[in-house]
C-alpha cells in the first residue's frame, strides 16, 4: 500500500493525504514512474517553502521494490497530480481518494 501526501504552503510541516493505493500493480507502476529519495521511517519535518510530494510505503512492498518508509518524489504536487491521474487510478475501486483530510504522520 502507498499513501501519497502533499506538503507545503499551509501544510508545511504536516501533510495532506491525497490518496491511498491498495492495488500492488498500480502502486508499482506509480513508484516506477518517479525518482524517489528515501527520507526515513518517520513522516519528515519539512521546512516552510516549496511544496513537495511525500510517498509512504506501508508494509512489505516487494512488488514496488522499496523498503517501508517515507520517500520524496521529484515531482511537486501539481505535476504529481497529472502523473497520478495518468495511471488511471480514478477508475479503480481499490483507490481511496481523500481530499480534505490532514495528517501528522501515518
Amino acid at each position: 500500500m502507498l499513501k501519497i501526501f502533499y506538503v507545503g504552503g499551509s501544510a508545511a510541516t504536516t501533510g495532506i493525504l491525497r490518496a491511498v493505493l491498495l492495488d500492488a500493480r498500480q502502486a508499482a507502476q506509480l513508484a516506477a514512474s518517479q525518482e524517489l529519495a528515501f527520507l526515513g521511517s518517520h513522516f519528515p519535518r519539512m521546512a516552510k517553502g516549496a511544496p513537495a510530494t511525500i510517498i509512504e510505503v506501508c508494509g512489505e512492498q516487494a512488488e514496488v521494490g522499496l523498503q517501508p518508509g517515507f520517500y520524496r518524489a521529484q515531482q511537486a504536487p501539481l505535476q504529481f497530480e497529472d502523473t497520478l491521474r495518468a495511471t488511471e487510478l480514478d477508475s479503480n475501486p481499490l483507490l481511496v481518494q481523500l481530499t480534505h483530510t490532514s495528517s501528522k504522520g501515518t
